[in-house]
């Protein structure tokens, strides 16, 4: 992660905890609390809508009413506005930073009307798709990939 921008000066990152084969965040979150930096995990707040709270290790998690863990109600919670960096899964992505996603995180495109964090996906080479990715008005659009082979830079669709 040294290779993105604004790594060494961001102070709160975003992060998923991987599932059904996606990338494991956990050495991420490790490197992150080594550098001192806070690590947020989302969380599904009232009406669905997805916000993030403080994970420090050691923390224990609780299933949410998806079976998702999340970090305690006590945990101290993030606006997206003053997150960093978002780490976010992908099914699939483009070349032009579109993203397949599942679940909150799809239909979060107010992330990028906030002028907020960089939004990093990480995902497998292999899950590129040679043709654009169809977007909703609501998708996320990608600043960076980060995959196992390159890290990727894209421009958020205006």
């Amino acid at each position: 992660m040294a290779a993105l921008p604004d790594w060494q000066n961001a102070a709160r990152i975003a992060i998923y905890l991987a599932a059904d084969g996606e990338i494991d965040t956990q050495p991420l979150a490790h490197m992150a609390r080594s550098l001192e930096k806070q690590v947020f995990l989302p969380v599904i707040a009232d009406k669905d809508r997805l916000g993030f709270a403080l994970w420090d290790a050691g923390d224990p998690l609780t299933a949410n009413r998806y079976n998702i863990p999340e970090p305690p109600d006590g945990a101290t919670r993030c606006p997206v506005s003053e997150l960093d960096i978002i780490f976010l899964p992908l099914v699939g992505w483009d070349v032009h930073g579109g993203r397949l996603g599942m679940g909150a995180a799809s239909t979060t495109g107010r992330w990028q009307s906030t002028g907020g964090p960089l939004l990093v996906g990480l995902a497998h080479q292999q899950q590129q798709v040679e043709a654009g990715i169809p977007l909703d008005s609501w998708d996320i659009v990608l600043d960076y990939i980060a995959t196992d082979k390159a890290l990727y830079r894209r421009r958020r669709r205006q």
